[in-house]
């Protein structure tokens, strides 16, 4: 790649059958290794690892830096608080505007909603040059999910209290 970083992938499909995770393994250029069979050796020299299997994913928001999150030029998009949480700044598609998270951290400066690989790239190559804005994008989500903690604990306080 042109930056000069070491750039790894996780990828998590849609459709996790193994016919499609084959079909997709094989369309790529990359050395590139199944969550199911990954192990500390072969992970090391693999460019992609894909995830064949439900409820890793959030576990895994912890080894990025950046995260690209499926939606946004359809209905909607997927849950974006779970890279924030670790940190990662969001990437996701225009159609956005029904998540408030999704306003709130792009207003933030910790999200990105983008319309084109164009500007995908030219955006992802500015943060993975720029140590310093990729901190501070990083910081703005971590404590925009710190500064929402405890709203569950509010909202069920008040259902009770108007029952």
């Amino acid at each position: 790649n042109e930056s000069g970083f070491d750039i790894k992938y996780i990828i998590a499909p849609h459709l996790i059958k193994p016919e499609n995770i084959n079909d997709f393994i094989s369309g790529i250029n990359l050395k590139a290794v199944k969550f199911s069979e990954a192990t500390a050796e072969n992970v090391v020299d693999a460019k992609v690892m894909i995830i064949d299997g439900i409820g890793f994913l959030s576990h895994l928001y912890q080894y990025g830096n950046i995260a690209l999150i499926g939606g946004g030029f359809g209905k909607g998009i997927h849950n974006i608080l779970e890279p924030a949480t670790f940190g990662l700044p969001v990437f996701f598609g225009p159609n956005f505007a029904k998540f408030n998270e999704a306003t709130e951290l792009i207003k933030c400066g910790g999200a990105y909603s983008i319309s084109d690989f164009q500007q995908l790239y030219d955006k992802l190559y500015y943060l993975l040059n720029n140590e310093e804005a990729l901190k501070k994008n990083s910081y703005i989500c971590s404590e925009y999910i710190k500064s929402n903690k405890g709203a569950t604990e509010i909202i069920s306080g008040l259902i009770k209290k108007n029952i």
